[in-house]
């Protein structure tokens, strides 16, 4: 992602959205999913005005062919991407609701005002007005 937000997203048997990933700036948002030949259960949406680039996988083995260690350098961040995202996934699962927020504040803080309530709630997992709570839960402590 060069410029924006995007949410990426599956809808559960219910209708209802639920969000499992925003990409901002400087992210990498996984290939497969550029190459619809590959079978997906989600879509993206841009949350703002985006600008992003892909590369097809013919214009990265020419690359690769043009300028070999690229394929290093790619191979090692592919590895350390996939730890970083086993990682979340593990560490999402475990943490409680507050958790959720006070790690999207650490990682993304700019996340909190570029996206409705409703749609960060939605992302870690609660409701609106339990996000509501949640937040004036941590006001109170942080004004004391």
């Amino acid at each position: 992602v060069i410029k924006g937000c995007v949410k990426e997203f599956y809808d559960n048997n219910y209708g209802e959205q639920k969000i499992s990933h925003f990409y901002v700036e400087n992210d990498i948002m996984p290939l497969a999913l550029v190459d619809r030949a590959i079978k997906v259960n989600y879509d993206w949406e841009c949350m703002e005005d985006t600008i992003v680039t892909y590369e097809t996988i013919s214009n990265r083995q020419q690359l690769y062919k043009e300028f070999p260690f690229l394929f290093s350098m790619s191979f090692q961040h592919m590895q350390q991407s996939f730890i970083d995202y086993r990682d979340s996934i593990n560490q999402f699962i475990q943490a409680t609701p507050e958790e959720r927020y006070l790690n999207l504040i650490d990682t993304k803080p700019e996340l909190i005002n570029r996206l409705p309530q409703y749609e960060i709630a939605n992302y870690i997992g609660i409701k609106a007005e339990s996000l509501s709570r949640i937040r004036r839960r941590l006001y109170e402590i942080e004004r004391n």
